[in-house]
């Protein structure tokens, strides 16, 4: 079974975590939430 994805909703990348997705998001697309 293939582990979870986290995927990024503006540029469609992926992590193994929600964590690492939400540093991603903020990093990289300064998204406020």
């Amino acid at each position: 079974m293939a582990p979870e994805q986290y995927k990024c909703q503006m540029c469609g990348a992926t992590f193994g975590s929600e964590p690492e997705l939400k540093e991603h998001a903020e990093k990289e697309h300064k998204k406020k939430s």
